[in-house]
């Protein structure tokens, strides 16, 4: 979409299938990484559709750089329409934190995390990590 002042700030093409290969997980998790796919930003989106639970992390780690975790509603008319469980460890002592409402949980860069649960879904929800680095990748703890 360059072809007008500002259009090469529209990326139609970032969002690229990636296999979840998780029971719970939407068969297909959108995956967007790098630069290229979003208009020069260091950038990594992934996420996908919830159904069933899992555990999503066994264990902790810690990245060098700012993330947020998504887990918001499915429904299109109300997206804090949010009926689940989702158990997140934050800190070095896994202090406990359960997620049983629409929330952006942010993450600041050399913050220990996880596991992540899904421990109960009555209704799909979307899950989405976005993360200010090109490629996502993770240090376990």
């Amino acid at each position: 979409m360059g072809e007008t002042k500002y259009g090469k700030y529209l990326m139609t093409k970032c969002l690229k299938p990636k296999e979840a290969g998780r029971p719970g997980a939407s068969k297909v998790f959108l995956k967007a990484e790098g630069a290229e796919v979003s208009g020069g930003v260091e950038l990594s989106i992934i996420g996908g559709y919830i159904t069933e639970p899992f555990t999503m992390e066994a264990g902790s780690m810690v990245h060098d750089f700012d993330q947020c975790l998504l887990c918001i509603g499915a429904n299109p008319d109300d997206m804090s329409d949010f009926d689940a469980e989702v158990e997140l460890y934050l800190g070095e002592e896994r202090e406990k934190h359960i997620i049983n409402s629409a929330t952006v949980v942010n993450i600041p860069a050399g913050l220990v995390h996880c596991p992540l649960n899904i421990v109960k879904v009555n209704k799909p929800f979307l899950f989405m990590d976005i993360s200010i680095v090109g490629k996502y990748y993770k240090k376990r703890v």
